[in-house]
């Protein structure tokens, strides 16, 4: 029974390290898109701004609506990002590296 147990295969680690590597491609896609969703935040706030400042009294309030929101949109990108990569470098996950997948050792009968 523990040769079953213990039995592992070339393929389940290629499998592991195919997951990994996959992983730390779409961990690269999202680095990417990260900064240009947090650009377009900032754009959202500063179209706030400017209905703030050029409209009336009805554009006023859709203004700082619009603001109010921009803000709170950069300040939960830029926290989601900042834990995201304080987990990263504390289990050592880095851009481009593969995550170790754990395997059972061999046992020689």
């Amino acid at each position: 029974m523990p040769l079953v147990v213990l039995a592992q295969s070339g393929a389940t680690a290629k499998t592991a390290e195919n997951a990994g590597t996959f992983l730390g491609r779409v961990s690269s896609i999202f680095s990417l898109l990260v900064p240009i969703f947090i650009t377009l935040a900032v754009l959202y706030f500063f179209w706030g701004l400017i209905e703030y400042l050029m409209g009336g009294a009805d554009k006023k309030e859709e203004g700082r609506s619009i603001m109010i929101w921009g803000i709170v949109v950069i300040f939960i990108m830029v926290s989601v990002f900042g834990i995201v990569q304080l987990l990263a470098n504390t289990f050592g996950l880095g851009l481009g590296t593969t995550i170790q997948t754990p395997v059972v050792p061999s046992v020689p009968f």
